[in-house]
Order: structure tokens, then C-alpha cells, then sequence
């Protein structure tokens, strides 16, 4: 513990730990705005007949950069993770390791919105309250989302500042 604390107190002091943080930060917020004003989950979006057919015939399959961008997140974590005790490269070794955090916990939330939009879409002209409960779960995915990007940016500032 006391040597991610020793990396922490000299990464404080890299102004490229300070521009990995705002970055962070900046992606935060961009999708906590994105979440309150999404134009599907207000319901001012025009959908055509085209999205409809293709949100009721959706199948979450995620794609092949999915896997990438997971494993890619995966591996900065890791080799963040194990460059740590290094005297040069320790400092930057935790940054590289807080990137891979935000990849890997990130990504699959963005998979989960994009799959939720297109349940919003197959869900436009149902009976009943279809295309509520499908706004709903698009929110419920946003707010999920903001908030886990919101929680990294702030433990990452407040790890910089204080320690």
C-alpha cells in the first residue's frame, strides 16, 4: 500500500497525471449530459420505419471492438498493475493502470445504452406501456453509466489532490 501511495504523491506532481485526470473528468461529464439530454429517452427523436424493424429484430451480440477495446483496458490495467514498483516508470505506471480501470468498467455500460436505444426503438408503436418501461431502462442505463464515470473521476482527482 505504501508504494501506491509514494506513486500517487509522485504522479501528483506530472502534469500528464493532471491532463489523464481532466480527461477522465471531461468523459464523465460529457455523459452525464449526454444522459439528460438524449433525444431517444426524451422521446423527440425521429424514428423511421427502418430503426423500428431493426430494434425488433435487435440481438445484443457485441462486436469484435468490443472484445479489443476490453482486452486493450484489460492489459493497461494489468501492466499498470505490475509496473507499480518501478522507480522510473511507477508513477506513470498508475495512470496507464487508471486508464485501463475507466476502459474496462466503461465499455460494457456503453454496449448496454446502445442495446437499450434499440429497445427503445422496437419498442415504438407497441400496445400498452412497452415504450415507457423501454425510456425507463434507457435512463436507468444512462444514470448507471454517468454515475460509474462520475465515482472514477472523483476518486482519481481526489487521489491526486490529497495524496
Amino acid at each position: 500500500m505504501e508504494m501506491i501511495v509514494h506513486s500517487v504523491s509522485t504522479l501528483s506532481s506530472d502534469w500528464r497525471a493532471w491532463i489523464v485526470a481532466a480527461l477522465v473528468a471531461a468523459k464523465a461529464m460529457h455523459s452525464l449530459y449526454i444522459s439528460l439530454r438524449c433525444p431517444v429517452m426524451r422521446g423527440t427523436a425521429t424514428v423511421t420505419d427502418e430503426m423500428i424493424a431493426e430494434g425488433r429484430e435487435f440481438k445484443l451480440k457485441p462486436p469484435l471492438s468490443f472484445l479489443l477495446i476490453m482486452l486493450a483496458g484489460i492489459g493497461l490495467a494489468i501492466g499498470g498493475l505490475y509496473m507499480l514498483n518501478s522507480a522510473t516508470y511507477g508513477p506513470r505506471a498508475l495512470g496507464v493502470m487508471v486508464i485501463g480501470i475507466f476502459i474496462f468498467t466503461t465499455e460494457p455500460m456503453r454496449l448496454v445504452v446502445n442495446a437499450m436505444k434499440m429497445e427503445v426503438f422496437g419498442a415504438v408503436g407497441k400496445a400498452g406501456d412497452a415504450e415507457f418501461l423501454a425510456r425507463d431502462q434507457l435512463r436507468s442505463a444512462y444514470r448507471g453509466r454517468a454515475v460509474v464515470e462520475l465515482v472514477i473521476a472523483a476518486a482519481v482527482l481526489t487521489m491526486l489532490y490529497f495524496l
